[in-house]
């Protein structure tokens, strides 16, 4: 692994133009990158693999540094081509590229092909000028690499629109033996990019029909939680007003799981937890979410690959995208929007639901959604 400084000038070629370890050729202009991509490769033994980050100038550089990387693609020495967005640096603000090279790929079922990923939409935003990745989004990035190269455990790769591609050399060459993701994986697809503003309005007005019927199931079980605390007349509370039922549900949450207060609280003894909890009611237990809930990823599925049919597909949205034929998951289901516009919206499914293999992170969020079924993504 290796972080060398980018576009190296001043470099004495005359003192190593003969060195073998530049069996590619020394490029003609003043910059270094193919001289240190080459002496990575140089320190690998044959099946040894190098991963660096590069300036994104040098994936397509033309003249002498396209003839060097020629030879390096014909060689099939590059595995993964990675590019990441600007600012995920403190000291360096321009976008970057990771270069992954294997020297034993050849004999492998990759023979022949690199893997292109796209990632300068998946980030978390630390402040105006600065972004990182999270240990999710390292693990998202990871799996598709792990799925492309066939590792045990993991499932079968497949590209996705605007995020990964896998492509021969022969692609490669007709792209102008460019190593540039952007050149592979293609835009992501447009949500109901086809579908008429009029059919748009139809199935959205479905879904709040259908939500407000789910909430009119609920209203009966909320005033029965209310009523043991304050028998008040509820009748012309909207309970479908989202501003109504977090202010309920806030005022229940603290009371059960702060202040202890439950209903038929009296009769359990407090104890202490060993955590910094303190004292919690006997037979209760400090557990993570993670412990407790089953949390689904979702199906690659696009507006090019549903099938027509009545299950209405969710992406970071707040309504249907579009419809599909199948769901995958089973309700009740509690979903959170991830990223987008409508980030953190939640929703609550009582009917079966499906989930997406990649979830674009920082791109795509999950959804969900209703009757006959749901598909996620």
């Amino acid at each position: 692994m290796a972080n060398p400084p980018f576009n190296v000038n001043g470099i004495d070629k005359e003192r190593i133009k003969d060195d073998p370890r530049f069996p590619y050729g020394i490029p003609r202009n003043d910059n270094g990158n193919y001289i240190w991509i080459q002496l990575f490769l140089s320190a690998l033994k044959n099946t040894g693999r190098a991963g660096f980050v590069m300036a994104n100038s040098a994936s397509d550089a033309g003249h002498s540094e396209k003839e060097i990387r020629m030879k390096i693609i014909e060689d099939d020495l590059v595995d993964v081509m990675i590019v990441v967005g600007p600012n995920m640096f403190y000291n360096v603000v321009i976008p970057v590229t990771l270069w992954f090279l294997d020297k034993g790929k050849k004999k492998t079922d990759r023979k022949g092909k690199i893997l292109f990923i796209d990632a300068r939409s998946i980030y978390h935003q630390i402040d105006r000028a600065h972004r990182e990745w999270t240990d999710k989004h390292v693990e998202y990035i990871a799996e598709i690499v792990q799925r492309y190269r066939g590792e045990k455990g993991t499932e079968k790769y497949t590209d996705i629109k605007g995020i990964c591609r896998v492509a021969t050399i022969q692609q490669v060459r007709e792209a102008g033996y460019s190593l540039n993701p952007n050149d592979y994986v293609g835009i992501a697809d447009r949500i109901n990019d086809a579908l008429p503003l009029r059919d748009q309005f139809e199935k959205l007005n479905n879904f709040l029909k259908e939500q407000t019927i789910n909430s009119q199931k609920l209203k009966p079980e909320i005033v029965k939680t209310i009523q043991s605390y304050a028998k008040l007349d509820w009748k012309h509370v909207d309970f479908s007003s989202v501003e109504v039922l977090e202010q309920l549900i806030h005022l229940i949450y603290v009371e059960w799981f702060v202040n202890y207060r439950y209903p038929g609280h009296e009769k359990i003894k407090m104890v202490d937890s060993g955590t910094d909890f303190g004292k919690i009611p006997m037979g209760w237990e400090i557990k993570s979410i993670g412990e407790k809930i089953t949390i689904l990823k979702g199906k690659n599925i696009t507006q090019n690959t549903i099938s027509a049919g009545e299950v209405p597909v969710v992406a970071g949205g707040m309504g249907p995208a579009y419809y599909h034929n199948t769901s995958n998951a089973s309700g009740p289901v509690i979903t959170v929007s991830a990223s987008g516009a409508n980030a953190g919206f939640v929703n609550l499914y009582f009917e079966e639901t499906t989930k997406r293999n990649y979830p674009q992170t920082e791109r795509c969020g999950t959804g969900t959604c209703l009757s006959k079924g749901s598909y996620e993504y």
